[in-house]
């Protein structure tokens, strides 16, 4: 491997129920309890996903409730435990931490804002959201994607993941171990793209962590180590031992690219 290279270990984190001990939609959701909605309204509201929440963010305004409601209701969600120790407790330089997130935006800077964290997350991936000059709280997809039946059609967290590698390697920066924490379905597809040398955290007792029980009851197995985890402190311990082998000379595959459509076994 070219000596110019820097090797770091990355730290990919989902964020709803995972960074923060929280739903940011359902967070949301607690401004309108008390509104009359409308059945339609309340059958989509009790679906999953991007048309939940376009339509929740746009019954916001009409309810009167206003950016201000929003920032404060959304500035009392609190980290997992022991996030913040993970957080810090991980070697600066030799670390990249990023979050992907099928949240929205909104709701992860109101939250890094509040807890001081700007500067030690590297990259946020996740749907945008902006208020229009009315006050009105819109939502974009982060792409669209069609290529892994895994992951929904506004965010492939796999892709990211890989895309997200591929760049930072054109930028001289390599990850001999890559980390992935997460609790959800749509964790799955990341933590099936990595190596034996990169490490999987369910949370455990959430759906991330369920699918990897069944997963390993069908007589499949990860290529990652895979660590369930209740605090942030349970990571951290896992984490520190792969920072003494960080610059070694060994020379590590690069994580799956193929799309999520070659694990159709499970």
């Amino acid at each position: 491997m070219d000596a110019k290279m820097k090797r770091k270990i990355l730290v990919a984190f989902d964020f709803d129920k995972t960074f923060v001990d929280a739903d940011s939609s359902e967070m949301i959701i607690q401004l309108t309890q008390f509104k009359s909605i409308p059945g339609i309204l309340k059958r989509l509201l009790s679906s999953e996903g991007w048309e939940k929440r376009r339509v929740l963010f746009s019954l916001l305004h009409v309810f009167g409730i206003t950016p201000n409601d929003i920032l404060n209701h959304l500035s009392t969600i609190q980290l997992v435990p022991g996030i913040r120790d993970l957080l810090y407790g991980l070697p600066r330089e030799d670390t990249e931490i990023i979050i992907v997130s099928d949240g929205y935006s909104l709701a992860i800077d109101v939250v890094l804002k509040k807890e001081g964290l700007q500067d030690v997350i590297s990259k946020v991936f996740t749907n945008h959201t902006e208020f229009d000059k009315e006050g009105h709280l819109i939502i974009h997809p982060y792409h669209q994607q069609n290529w892994c039946y895994l992951s929904k059609r506004n965010m492939c967290k796999g892709d990211i993941l890989t895309s997200y590698i591929k760049s930072r390697e054109e930028q001289n920066v390599v990850f001999p171990t890559i980390a992935y924490v997460g609790d959800g379905n749509n964790d799955f597809c990341p933590s099936i793209r990595l190596r034996e040398r990169d490490l999987v955290f369910p949370r455990r007792g959430y759906s991330l962590y369920n699918i990897l029980v069944r997963y390993e009851q069908k007589g499949f197995h990860l290529d990652a180590e895979v660590h369930p985890w209740d605090s942030g402190t349970d990571i951290l311990e896992k984490l520190l031992p792969h920072y003494q082998t960080l610059n070694s000379n060994q020379v590590l595959p690069v994580p799956r690219i193929e799309n999520s459509d070659a694990s159709k076994d499970n």
